[in-house]
């Protein structure tokens, strides 16, 4: 992004943004705290000064230390726990829930068959001018009753005067049109013989189907979206994270422009939360890792596979198919094990942290068999390298995660949205039960934490606790019973072990004396109510300061 438009964009920014004063401090009293520190504790009443936590304890000695210009602010009844810390997201990737053409499957209006999703694209289409591109977001093949992508043919129906491409909900893939594709230099010659670029098997024409690096990035159609649709869109992103209760956001992958971006942001005071970024190798091989208590960028990412929606995740047994053209397919990975050690190698002797975008068990033994021989090089006992996603981990693989300084995080809401999917598409019913082992990884003695990768997924916190508590499918069945787990490991795992994952429960993700003050306030106690879902944000503090109020 140009800086021109780096300027317009923050000037916007500051004209619709505006921060209040800090009070000298806040006086939390009337309700339940959960502070989530190594006993568990609860407490009546918390005492904030200058952004920091000061006092925690009954109502009557907190009160009896608060100065008298204290903000009281009364629970009355309701729960105070600290700020929920993201495990792995996007942010703000989320403005594409709100540019282009809309065809999620969980949005208020939602696209649930192939008829709705092409007359979306139809009418956008009669709305664009000719020669421009048409981009639609998040469409979900899963959860259409033929579970079948849309194709080149039929968008080509619909024009053959504007180059068309709809991404995947999983990020991993998506669909373009004869004229996307020619926009992409895409061709039948030589590429389509690789698995990410799809093939009718009949003619071996191109489908229009583009997977995994044959996908085109996201980066690439932010340029047909204009300075004030794409600053309206970071409002709204940056509010749903807000009214999610995260005080801590994270981008996932992260290039040179977008730390410009989101480091520009914080210093004109119009991104109010802490930001981690996952960078990638390119800025890692120029840079060391640095972390400062508004921002870390500390951690490297690395795509060792795909995702299992699109069976490019890399599996040791093939996944199940009704398909005679394919019955001993195991997804792909994206590096060779050569090349994955000597990265992996790299970024381990300088300091970094690793996260590994792991969904395949395949995938997963690649890993292992890297940072383990990287810790042979030289031992890191404190590392904390991140397995990133982990769907279809076994239990060998989680017993040997400790020993090397590996931890999971679980995108457990997989259970949710695709896990009847995955029982009837992908992975078979055994398989199946077995995606996010929450409780094997705890009975292991592992720290982990939940993520919803949004936008993948909606950010939502209390719905990864849910889905970890209860592992139900959208149908209804449960998945894995034996791997559910407990309210209180759960919200762990936003909110202290999040934090631990990251290098940052010294200063967050519970609420201890000289902690940030960083605070959600929920509607209700989490602990008395049968859906933790039913309950709402009504309050989040960042550093003492309200910065979102239901």
């Amino acid at each position: 992004m140009k800086r021109a438009t780096l300027i317009v964009m923050l000037f916007a920014l500051l004209v619709w943004f505006s921060t209040g004063a800090r009070p000298k401090a806040l006086l939390f009293v009337g309700g339940v705290v959960y502070t989530m520190d190594g006993d568990d504790s609860t407490a009546e009443a918390v005492l904030v000064e200058r952004g920091v936590i000061t006092a925690i304890g009954s109502s009557t000695d907190v009160q009896m230390q608060a100065p008298a210009d204290a903000l009281l602010i009364d629970l009355n009844g309701r729960a105070l726990l600290p700020g929920f810390v993201d495990a792995h997201s996007h942010f703000p990737v989320g403005v594409i829930d709100h540019l282009g053409v809309q065809l999620s499957a969980t949005a208020s209006s939602p696209v649930v068959n192939n008829n709705e999703l092409l007359n979306r694209v139809r009418d956008a289409v009669e709305l664009t001018p000719s020669g421009q591109w048409v981009v639609g977001f998040n469409y979900d093949n899963t959860v259409f009753p033929t579970g079948q992508h849309p194709t080149r043919q039929q968008l080509d129906q619909i024009t053959q005067e504007h180059p068309v491409y709809l991404r995947h909900i999983s990020g991993h893939m998506g669909v373009a049109n004869s004229l996307a594709l020619k926009e992409l230099q895409i061709d039948n010659k030589g590429l389509a013989l690789q698995h990410f670029i799809g093939t009718d098997p009949e003619t071996g024409e191109l489908n229009g189907l583009l997977q995994e690096a044959a996908a085109p990035s996201l980066g690439r159609f932010f340029r047909n979206f204009s300075i004030r649709e794409i600053v309206d869109a970071y409002k709204l992103t940056q509010q749903e994270y807000l009214a999610a209760g995260v005080s801590t956001v994270q981008n996932g992958f992260i290039n040179k422009n977008m730390i410009t971006v989101l480091k520009l942001l914080k210093f004109f005071d119009v991104l109010p939360q802490r930001v981690v970024a996952w960078v990638n190798s390119e800025y890692a091989d120029k840079n060391e890792p640095k972390q400062t208590e508004e921002f870390r960028q500390a951690t490297v990412k690395l795509i060792v596979d795909g995702s299992p929606q699109g069976k490019t995740a890399f599996l040791t047994i093939p996944y199940r198919s009704n398909k005679d053209t394919e019955p001993f397919f195991k997804g792909a990975p994206l590096f060779t094990q050569k090349e994955l050690d000597k990265r992996v190698l790299r970024y381990h002797l300088a300091g970094y942290q690793l996260a590994l975008h792991g969904n395949g068990d395949a995938a997963i033994d690649m890993i292992i068999a890297a940072v383990a021989a990287a810790q042979q090089v030289m031992a890191r006992p404190d590392a904390r390298h991140i397995l990133v996603h982990a769907q279809t981990i076994r239990s060998d693989q989680i017993d040997r995660l400790m020993a090397l300084s590996i931890t999971p995080s679980f995108f457990n809401t997989h259970t949710y949205y695709w896990g009847d999917w995955h029982k009837s598409e992908t992975l078979g019913a055994m398989r199946a039960e077995r995606i996010s082992p929450l409780a094997d990884a705890l009975n292991a003695s592992l720290r982990m934490t939940l993520h919803g990768d949004s936008p993948v997924t909606p950010i939502e916190p209390l719905h990864l606790v849910w889905s970890a508590i209860n592992r139900e499918t959208r149908s209804g069945d449960i998945l894995g019973e034996s791997q559910k787990i407990g309210l209180t490991s759960a919200l762990r795992a936003i909110t202290i072990d999040a934090a631990w994952q990251s290098h940052l429960d010294h200063d967050r993700g519970s609420i201890e004396l000289g902690k940030l003050a960083d605070l959600v306030v929920l509607s209700g106690d989490p602990y008395a109510v049968d859906d933790i879902r039913t309950l709402a944000v009504d309050f989040t503090y960042i550093g003492g300061e309200e910065v979102y109020s239901r």
